[in-house]
């Protein structure tokens, strides 16, 4: 079954984990990480820096636009930060990721 990552940042991890309960309860992904970073980047022509919560979504490839749209309608950013990484997994993990999700 083809596996992606989705690569997120939030502005801190009460918004990433509210997403992520989203995306679980409409059982979208199978599981999420988080990951404190700081963040250097230009907005509105200002060199800014922020801390941020990254959030990696484990999902099947085929619930990728669904979960692009639940991120969108929730997020509080302008222009989110969503990567689509395409990933292998050993079948075992594969199999727990699809008998945890639907299409």
């Amino acid at each position: 079954m083809p596996f992606t990552i989705l690569y997120t940042t939030h502005p801190d991890k009460d918004t990433a984990r509210k997403i992520a309960k989203k995306l679980l309860e409409k059982k979208l992904i199978a599981c999420a990480n988080f990951f404190q970073s700081s963040n250097y980047y230009t907005w509105e022509e200002i060199l800014r820096e922020d801390k941020e919560t990254i959030a990696l979504f484990k999902l099947p490839t085929q619930n990728v636009e669904k979960a692009e749209k639940t991120i969108l309608a929730l997020h509080p950013y302008d222009t989110p930060c969503i990567i689509t990484l395409p990933v292998t997994a050993n079948k075992a993990y594969e199999d727990w990721l699809a008998g945890c999700t639907k299409p």
